[in-house]
């Protein structure tokens, strides 16, 4: 299937999504591009950075470069267990995690909206609106923007 997601600033994004191959799954990839470069992430477990072209080079391109060369067992790849070790470090240590319970609200918005245009054949906009406090302030933060699941 195939999602177009119109943003509030005016972008758009395409997600493009199947687990009808067969007789076997075909490489996953993940391409942004954007007007300042362009990265493209493949491979059997989404682990290789095929593409990696920026107008600014930095200090951190290479090691980025570098890493998803050593082939995964399979198309779960590598990801899993070092996301999993950050999250039991972070409960352990108190530390803040690499995607908290609102960020994770939001894809999970992005999925049921896709599932819900497919089923209903309409742009369906994002309602998500959650209230945030940090240390006393509060800020809302919002998932916006329509989207048409074709």
């Amino acid at each position: 299937g195939v999602a177009i997601i119109t943003f509030k600033s005016g972008a758009i994004g395409v997600v493009e999504a199947t687990t009808a191959t067969r007789p076997k799954d075909l490489e996953g990839s993940l391409s942004i591009l954007g007007e300042n470069g362009a990265i493209e992430i493949g491979g059997f477990a989404v682990n290789e950075m095929k593409t990696w072209q920026f107008a600014d080079r930095r200090p951190e391109d290479a090691g980025i470069l570098a890493d998803g060369k050593e082939l995964p067992p399979n198309v779960y790849g590598f990801g899993h267990k070092a996301y999993l070790n950050h999250v039991v470090s972070s409960i352990k240590t108190g530390a803040r995690g690499l995607v908290d319970g609102l960020e994770g609200r939001k894809s999970l918005e992005l999925i049921s909206a896709i599932y819900e245009s497919i089923e209903t054949r309409k742009e369906v906009v994002l309602r998500f609106k959650a209230l945030e406090a940090r240390l006393g302030r509060s800020r809302q933060t919002q998932t916006s923007g329509r989207l048409a699941a074709v």
